[in-house]
């Protein structure tokens, strides 16, 4: 029965952090006196108990369940990153309380990536934008995270809202075009890989990518340009021959 109760606590605690972390992220904490900094330490304080007790519950109901509870543990632990969310909204909001710097958070995401732990490493990233909304290491992070979870919409999503914070660069745009090219967009793909040849017009990687999606929209003309400027690019790659005969046998077909 005890076991129950730390369960609905815990999700009654989840059903918190949801309702609070849009407040969260809306509130703008005034220029704090020395008697409001003092609250607040108090709060981050009782914030990182409440985070290890909860952590603490759910070790003992993972221990003492059965496999038919498992979905209550698998429950408590989305509870419990919810939690985290809402601990890093609040130090967001109040930077004087932590001195968790956007870097560290690149580099957990980093780290939680290489582990496969991709919901740790979106959490980080988040993390990170709430400090600098502008990070472009961050959105690029979020990308792959959604690519590697299988979620191209997202990722898609991510590196266009990135591509209007950095018009004119050449990295992005490619990145974009890579997407949507594995999401079957290859006309849109074609577009967002030109604005990269545009700014990068010598870069043999999109010119080679580019000569393929042409050819596969069935364009030899422009994958005939893309090979005049990729050999001026790069006269010594060794796809030029190959590139050059399979241009010609498109440009033959009926």
């Amino acid at each position: 029965m005890g076991v129950v109760l730390g369960v609905l606590g815990v999700a009654v605690v989840g059903v918190i952090v949801v309702r609070a972390a849009p407040r969260l992220a809306q509130y703008r904490a005034p220029t704090p006196t020395r008697a409001h900094r003092e609250s607040i330490v108090k709060e981050r304080l009782f914030l990182d108990r409440l985070t290890r007790h909860i952590q603490g519950v759910g070790e003992r109901v993972s221990r003492r369940t059965s496999a038919g509870f498992r979905s209550w543990e698998s429950q408590l632990q989305r509870g419990y990153r919810r939690l985290r969310l809402l601990a890093q909204e609040y130090v967001v909001h109040h930077p004087e309380s932590s001195v968790v710097s956007c870097d560290a958070h690149i580099a957990a995401a980093d780290s939680a990536t290489a582990r496969e732990e991709y919901d740790d490493a979106e959490e980080h990233l988040l993390a990170c934008l709430k400090i600098d909304p502008k990070h472009r290491v961050a959105y690029l992070g979020l990308s792959d995270v959604y690519q590697k979870r299988k979620e191209g919409g997202l990722a898609e999503e991510t590196l266009r809202f990135l591509r209007r914070l950095h018009p004119e660069d050449a990295d992005v745009a490619a990145r974009l075009a890579a997407v949507l090219h594995e999401r079957g967009k290859r006309a849109a793909a074609l577009k967002e890989l030109q604005v990269a040849i545009d700014h990068a017009p010598r870069n043999p990687k999109y010119l080679d990518f580019a000569i393929e999606l042409a050819m596969m929209e069935r364009d030899p003309r422009r994958a005939a340009k893309y090979l005049i400027q990729l050999r001026e690019a790069n006269p010594e790659n060794q796809k030029l021959e190959e590139f050059e005969e399979r241009i010609t046998a498109l440009k033959e077909r009926p």
